[in-house]
């Protein structure tokens, strides 16, 4: 392990999933490139279950396999072939979100995985990486049930929509982006469907000014945060698609090596709220996606 120089951050939650190790090899990567120490956080609870006689569960057992677990973790990042920053343990006796939650209090970003053991475990982890979402105040990264290349292919996404909330995820995107000396590729995404349903029958929609409009805003965006950024990105291209939210920045996020996306968001077109948006792409996204909560400059 290679030792920090500063007071950096990345906390990551194990669980002895399969995501759960590729969140720990994602953050471990982010870690290192960050000059980051890396707390590995495993948070256990006895099950609350009573036997008619009184008799409750031995919590020894759960502890030692907690321990178990955080022992593991700790193993894969001690390996020689894995580079990363200062790793500490912590087995933490509470609820995973409140565990994780407070772990993460002052850190860079939270770094989670989006599949647990079985059907249960994966409403179990869902509810967890929706509770740091909402919660957390860094940025949350949530890593796929899969083999993760951090590398794969250079580009980093990330969704606008004229909101605050996609302005900090923009901001965090391009410094992240040049971090990585990557592309940007910024999509706002516009519905043709919701739209008629809201200003009228088919037809009522000019779909080319619609089109434009959309382009010209996230256009705008897009020179606000270069011009306020110490760094930048090797490339940026800005891409209006005509598609739910969701669907646009999983589509566009197929080659890429990370999807960025603000917790939530409101359209410019007649208030419609995105808050499903990131819920979408966690579900649904190919590479890691990290949610910009708002208010939550990258360091550089």
């Amino acid at each position: 392990m290679t030792p920090t120089t500063g007071n950096r951050r990345v906390v990551v939650g194990v669980d002895g999933s399969p995501a759960g190790w590729h969140a720990l090899q994602w953050a471990a990567d982010e870690a290192q490139a960050l000059d980051a120490t890396i707390d590995v956080v495993h948070a256990w609870t006895v099950p609350v279950m009573v036997y008619p006689e009184g008799q409750i569960f031995d919590a020894e057992p759960f502890r030692d396999e907690a321990q178990h677990v955080l022992d593991d973790a700790m193993a894969f990042l001690a390996r020689p072939d894995v580079e990363t920053a200062d790793a500490r343990p912590r087995l933490v006796e509470m609820a995973t979100v409140d565990a994780l939650l407070a772990a993460a209090a002052g850190a860079e970003l939270l770094v989670l995985g989006n599949r647990g053991l079985g059907a249960f475990a994966d409403l179990v982890v869902r509810s967890v990486s929706q509770g740091c979402v909402e919660g957390a105040r860094c940025p949350v990264a949530v890593v796929p049930a899969r083999s993760v290349d951090r590398w794969r292919g250079g580009r980093v996404v990330v969704g606008v929509d004229g909101s605050d909330i996609s302005a900090d995820a923009l901001q965090w995107a391009l410094a992240e982006a040049a971090r990585r000396q990557a592309d940007l590729s910024v999509v706002i995404a516009y519905h043709h469907h919701q739209l008629e349903s809201l200003i009228g029958p088919p037809g009522a929609v000019d779909h080319d000014s619609v089109r434009k409009a959309s382009q010209a805003l996230a256009d705008e965006m897009v020179e606000r945060a270069i011009a306020g950024a110490d760094q930048q990105p090797v490339s940026v291209e800005v891409i209006a698609v005509a598609a739910s939210a969701g669907h646009g920045l999983v589509e566009a996020a197929v080659d890429a090596d990370l999807l960025v996306v603000g917790s939530r968001g409101r359209s410019n077109l007649r208030g419609v709220l995105l808050g499903s948006v990131s819920r979408h792409c966690v579900h649904h996204a190919p590479c890691p996606v990290v949610i910009v909560r708002g208010a939550t400059g990258h360091a550089a």
